[in-house]
């Protein structure tokens, strides 16, 4: 991608000024069995929806998008390092092409929390189970499936982690703690890393490095080619992780760290040596959701700012080089925002959408979509992944089995679309058509 509208300054060139606990706090707010729920009785009769998608507020200010940009890949959470591609090419039908299975889904016991990725016409996901298994993106056939779980251990107790694709190499972080680099060929292991606490995120991959972030706030710095540890430091401990939690992110020299202390610090690459870090804060004071400090939604990389956003309520704008704060809204977040230059996209958790302005964060149109399954008992908490643009939409997909494609300049709805499962993880884009991983761990292709 063209770097010139991407790119971020290195701070060193100038003076630089648990898991299971917050999935359960979470979960017990929301009131509903969507994370570690029972089976839901289905009464039979005609469904009726009560919920609404409301229409779209426009507060002022413009939507300005790039230019679309063909994208076949989509190596990493994100689509990159960055975590940030722009505005994608494309004309989606929405016709759905192809499902696959990608192993065990959600339970009571673990989650299906991964973003898959692809490259090369194929398509990896990893399962509630530590199963990692490639697909064609022409199809949907398995082409090979590999189990990362270590020896007398239960699969379903690793769950979480992430995937990254460098060249050969399908890069994993489990939940064992372990970061295995595996073929992309064959799914054969070429190298095994053993650390000390599970890996809670994707790994950032960049020029050979692989960044992984723990769950007890190590961030490590491994050889992409052989799984050597370069450098690994101790991040800013405390606070109550979400579920998966957000994934580092790289710009050349910068390595950008979310923690559940509600902590962003940046590292230097090339040996780890920290930057700067900031706090992000909490907008809800007094409530029970502000104890969750944890930078859920992770850092994105764009025109010389990091933006990062909590659970508890913050979403803020950060110059990279400096650390200075630029902005900051009262918005809190699961998920990354979509970034370009002169606009953002952010789904809240709360199921509002919003359109920001990149320099000053004001909002230029909100929506809400619905929050929850009953939303005149309150009941039932919807969860949201995305948002992701695509030829002038933005796609977001839902815990209630919906796919919405809203117009990124409005913020109308356009399009509904079932989906099998549900899902609350980010789609992705390759090969032409929008992916989707549900909470079954079934593989979904859009056209």
């Amino acid at each position: 991608m063209d770097l010139r509208s991407t790119s971020i300054p290195n701070p060193w060139k100038t003076k630089a000024s648990l898991l299971i606990v917050a999935t359960m706090l979470t979960g017990a707010l929301s009131g509903c069995g969507y994370y570690f729920g029972e089976e839901e009785e289905i009464l039979p009769g005609e469904r009726i929806s009560i919920r609404r998608v409301e229409t779209p507020t426009v507060e002022g200010g413009q939507v300005v998008l790039p230019n679309p940009r063909n994208v076949a890949d989509w190596p990493q959470a994100g689509g990159n390092s960055l975590r940030s591609v722009d505005h994608v090419g494309g004309n989606l039908s929405l016709t759905r092409a192809w499902s696959a299975s990608a192993g065990a889904g959600s339970d009571s016991e673990s989650r299906v929390s991964a973003e898959p990725v692809a490259a090369g016409g194929r398509v990896f996901a990893l399962d509630a189970a530590s199963t990692v298994t490639a697909f064609s993106l022409n199809g949907g056939s398995e082409i090979w499936s590999t189990d990362l779980t270590p020896e007398d251990e239960d699969g379903r107790d690793g769950f979480g982690g992430g995937l990254a694709v460098a060249g050969e190499f399908l890069i994993a972080a489990t939940g064992f703690g372990e970061v295995i680099g595996l073929s992309v060929a064959d799914g054969s292991e070429k190298w095994r890393f053993k650390g000390t606490s599970p890996f809670r995120s994707a790994p950032a991959v960049s020029r050979g490095l692989a960044v992984v972030l723990s769950r007890d706030g190590q961030v490590i710095g491994l050889d992409v080619t052989t799984g050597e540890r370069r450098w690994g430091v101790i991040g800013i401990e405390g606070g109550a992780a979400m579920l998966g939690g957000g994934a580092p992110a790289i710009a050349g020299e910068i390595v950008a760290a979310p923690f559940a202390s509600g902590d962003l610090a940046v590292f230097r690459g090339s040996d780890g040596r920290r930057g700067w870090s900031e706090g992000l804060g909490s907008a809800r004071r007094g409530a029970a959701i502000s104890l969750i400090t944890d930078v859920s939604s992770a850092p994105v990389l764009h025109s010389g700012k990091i933006y990062a956003g909590s659970v508890a309520g913050r979403l803020v704008a950060f110059e990279a080089n400096t650390g200075r704060r630029v902005w900051a809204r009262d918005i809190g977040l699961y998920n990354r925002v979509w970034a370009t230059e002169r606009t953002l996209f952010a789904v809240a958790e709360d199921g509002g959408v919003h359109a920001l302005s990149a320099q000053t964060g004001q909002t230029i149109w909100s929506m809400n979509l619905p929050q929850y399954e009953d939303p005149e008992d309150r009941d039932g908490l919807l969860a949201y992944g995305g948002p992701i643009l695509v030829g002038g939409k933005i796609y977001v997909v839902s815990s209630d089995e919906k796919l919405y494609a809203i117009d990124a300049m409005t913020g109308g709805v356009e399009r509904e679309v079932d989906i099998p499962g549900g899902s609350s993880i980010p789609p992705i884009f390759a090969g032409g058509s929008l992916i989707i991983l549900d909470e079954n761990a079934d593989l979904h292709a859009f056209n």
